[in-house]
């Protein structure tokens, strides 16, 4: 409640403030009454009055909220208000989005086969496209998907025996969150003896590469960031 109420003292002060339009103006043509009602509208469904309870289904909405607000509407909302927030839902966030995609290993392969079977078959379909090819060239395929499948996939792919990572939790996916997979073909060096039958396991290497996105501070952004957060650069799973 108290975290409402601070939300909605900040819009409404710059409300009727009478400082010029453009300097307390929202983001992206957004006005100060739709980011009111916006934020009053997310506010009004985490807390059920009538229950007195929280919905905690509602804290990755929240956090994205703020997330996007300190990024593009700190002069609205305030360092102070944006940081209290912050600090307030990420845990949260960080403890109940996980489990939302189940608690166990089990409860994370089911949900994972049943969310992103299809995308799995469609990695691999493109991977024995390539093999079966007798002069495959260079190729990329790129597919866009949400964190619902994201976080699944994952799942299936840290907690699966073909894939013997060490990694078995991975962080916050933000925008532009990315899985990398680079299929290798073997190629001897000029000049050399070595050679591997195309049958063999061992003629092609599979990478796998993750990044979350962008940084998960969004009050890291500066005005002479034009408003966007920088990627962190993928590494090997």
């Amino acid at each position: 409640k108290k975290k409402k109420k601070i939300v909605n003292k900040n819009i409404q002060k710059k409300k009727n403030n009478n400082n010029s339009e453009q300097s307390i103006s929202p983001y992206d043509n957004e006005t100060l009454q739709l980011m009111y009602r916006r934020w009053e509208r997310l506010l009004n469904n985490f807390f059920n009055k009538k229950s007195n309870r929280y919905d905690t289904t509602k804290i990755p909405d929240v956090l994205d909220y703020i997330k996007y607000d300190s990024t593009h509407n700190l002069h609205i909302l305030g360092e102070v208000c944006c940081i209290a927030l912050f600090n307030a839902v990420k845990p949260l966030a960080d403890f109940i989005v996980p489990r939302e995609y189940g608690i166990s290993v089990d409860e994370k392969l089911t949900i994972s086969d049943h969310t992103c079977n299809r995308l799995i078959k469609m990695i691999v379909n493109n991977f024995n496209d390539y093999k079966s090819n007798p002069n495959p060239k260079s190729r990329m395929y790129l597919y866009f998907s949400s964190e619902s499948h994201l976080v699944p996939l994952f799942n299936s792919l840290i907690h699966s025996k073909y894939y013997p990572s060490k990694h078995k939790n991975f962080g916050e996916l933000n925008y532009l969150s990315q899985i990398i997979f680079k299929l290798y073909r073997f190629v001897p060096f000029k000049n050399s003896n070595i050679t591997i039958d195309p049958s063999d396991d061992k003629y092609y290497r599979v990478q796998i590469f993750y990044s979350p996105g962008v940084i998960s501070d969004p009050l890291a952004c500066t005005p002479g960031d034009n408003h966007v957060l920088p990627i962190i650069p993928p590494v090997s799973l």
